[in-house]
């Protein structure tokens, strides 16, 4: 409470409290600047001497000492001397910080539970994480070499010139990088390139040939040898 620069009040329940009305305007004055004193104090109740509460209260001491009798016959709010110390109390203010601290318990509660559920999705990703990178590198190669996909593939061949590609444009030397370098050289050495297959040379010679055949004549001056023809 005391970091709010306001506070509630209630003029209704203010004017017609029929306790505080058996008081007289100097007493109701009185309570109503130690009402304020325990709001800007975040407490339930004011204590203090009789020289203590006239300063805070801003009256005489004795206006401090009729007003105690007045509170205390009204039961306008808890008032008691303990070792020479006057203690009042307002209800309405306890019943708002207990209120207050009910609802500081339920959001602390709501965020703990929160933030465990957080963590534990965290941990589970690692230990997915850990569990997956649990198989040594040399050994997941020996895994590749063995692997019937990539049959003809020189793996460690393979895996060292992505090592130093990486290195050179400061990648990630990463096992999925590896993998898509596999498959690339698989497709290669297949002949397939997404999915449809070239044949090297398949179809060229005999477009070429038909070009050739097509400009035979081109530049030949009949009756002459091609080792006569006059330079151009």
């Amino acid at each position: 409470m005391p970091e709010l620069p306001w506070k509630k009040w209630f003029p209704q329940d203010w004017l017609s409290d029929p306790r505080l009305t058996h008081c007289s305007p100097a007493t109701r004055g009185i309570w109503a600047d130690a009402v304020s004193s325990m709001m800007l104090f975040g407490e339930d109740h004011l204590t203090g001497t009789d020289a203590y509460l006239a300063r805070v209260c801003r009256c005489s001491e004795a206006d401090i000492a009729t007003a105690h009798q007045e509170l205390e016959a009204s039961k306008t709010g808890e008032v008691s001397i303990q070792n020479g110390y006057k203690i009042w109390v307002c209800r309405r203010i306890r019943r708002d910080l207990k209120i207050s601290e009910i609802r500081r318990i339920a959001v602390q509660q709501r965020w703990e539970k929160r933030n465990t559920k957080a963590l534990q999705r965290v941990n589970t990703k690692t230990h997915t994480r850990s569990a997956s990178a649990s198989v040594s590198e040399s050994d997941w190669l020996e895994e590749l070499k063995s692997d019937p996909a990539y049959v003809g593939i020189d793996v460690q061949n393979l895996h060292d010139k992505m090592i130093r590609w990486c290195k050179e444009k400061r990648q990630r030397p990463t096992r999925m990088r590896l993998i898509n370098w596999l498959n690339k050289q698989d497709r290669q050495l297949n002949g397939t390139n997404n999915g449809h297959t070239t044949e090297s040379g398949r179809g060229l010679g005999t477009a070429n040939e038909g070009k050739s055949s097509q400009y035979a004549g081109v530049g030949k001056v009949p009756g002459l040898p091609n080792a006569q023809r006059p330079a151009a």
